[in-house]
């Protein structure tokens, strides 16, 4: 159902991030939205120190047009 409203959700956020009397704050949340949209979020990465002997990285990756592709153990990479 929120797709139906995507066009609408968009030109919103246009119309904030062009806006140069919207607080900056407002323009850069709009701004950072649509990018997200269009290009999809930044990769990021995790360290998790625990009671392993090394560091292990995860990194979480989603596509723009939808949820996140399913994982395999073939997606795993691991660093000592």
């Amino acid at each position: 159902m929120a797709k139906e409203h995507a066009e609408t959700a968009l030109k919103v956020l246009v119309a904030v991030a062009n806006n140069a009397k919207a607080p900056s704050a407002a323009r850069v949340s709009a701004a950072t939205a649509i990018l997200d949209r269009g290009f999809g979020k930044p990769r990021q990465s995790v360290e998790v120190d625990g009671t392993m002997a090394g560091v292990m990285t995860v990194t979480y990756v989603s596509t723009a047009a939808g949820p996140p592709m399913a994982a395999s153990d073939e997606d795993y990479e691991t660093t000592e």
